[in-house]
């Protein structure tokens, strides 16, 4: 798994080099400033920076860059590496997961920045960071959890679980044997 979602951050970081990114940037900055701009119309938006943000109930000079950071990537890759990682499970029961999970983690990721602009907007500054470096990271890791072990639940099976590690328990037996014979 571990191999999986280092080739997921080369990739990330191969994207951002080309700055890959930002076209998601701004879709994601759009989202939010539509979702934000019905309960607070003075804020704006260039590009990827949400602007005239409310801080504790007052407009402000306070502004944040939707970044490649806010756009869940590293959710995303943690999950589609889990379920990449279960050995023997059929294409369309993997592809059906990630194309269940994956959306799943993008709204969810939305929902998180908004939380986190709204907790700026009711507390502050502090309310933001507070938000932003610990609860909604928290949330997020729960859910990455939460559709995996619903992805093997419902998608994959118990039977098709089972029968994966067996496979992949026996495999292992294997190698151990067959290098215990060269020793």
């Amino acid at each position: 798994m571990l191999a999986l979602y280092l080739g997921f951050y080369f990739l990330y970081v191969l994207i951002s080099f080309f700055n890959g990114f930002y076209p998601l940037m701004v879709f994601e900055a759009n989202i939010i400033y539509q979702v934000m701009h019905i309960f607070y119309p003075f804020i704006t938006l260039n590009g990827n920076i949400i602007g005239n943000l409310v801080l504790a109930g007052e407009y402000s000079s306070f502004a944040v860059s939707i970044d490649e950071l806010c756009l869940g990537w590293f959710p995303m890759a943690g999950f589609a590496s889990m379920i990449l990682a279960l050995p023997r499970i059929g294409r369309k029961k993997i592809a059906k997961s990630l194309l269940i999970g994956i959306p799943v983690l993008f709204v969810a990721n939305l929902l998180r920045v908004i939380v986190v602009f709204f907790a700026a907007a009711f507390w502050g500054i502090d309310g933001f960071n507070f938000f932003h470096l610990f609860v909604v990271k928290v949330d997020l890791l729960l859910l990455i959890v939460a559709m995996f072990l619903i992805c093997v639940k419902w998608v994959i099976g118990k039977p098709a679980l089972l029968e994966s590690l067996k496979a992949f328990s026996e495999e292992k037996e294997q190698r151990k044997r067959a290098e215990s014979q060269h020793d």
